[in-house]
């Protein structure tokens, strides 16, 4: 996925500009961004401050461990339930529809 050139607390003061009154098209041109891409950042960043930005970040880094912390593997290690499981095949009859 390509990198942002803005970062989140850039976004954000984008955002926030438009609670002063100023149309959406205006905002997006002076930052050169699109209209999708300003409302694509106000669902993700909508209503967020610096500290709940920062907590979202901690909170996306450690969601593969808790995700494998729930399912009992190890992260990096290959499950040997995985490796037991035989390969799904097509039924041999083929059925009467």
């Amino acid at each position: 996925m390509k990198k942002s050139k803005f970062s989140e607390h850039q976004i954000i003061a984008i955002l926030k500009a438009l609670e002063a009154g100023r149309t959406v098209r205006d905002v997006c041109r002076e930052h050169e961004v699109s209209d999708a891409t300003y409302y694509k950042w106000k669902t993700k960043y909508g209503g967020m401050e610096a500290a709940d930005i920062r907590r979202l970040r901690e909170l996306e880094e450690r969601k593969p461990a808790v995700k494998a912390d729930l399912s009992g593997v190890v992260v990096g290690e290959p499950s040997a339930e995985r490796c037991d499981r035989k390969k799904a095949v097509r039924p041999a009859v083929a059925r009467a529809d």
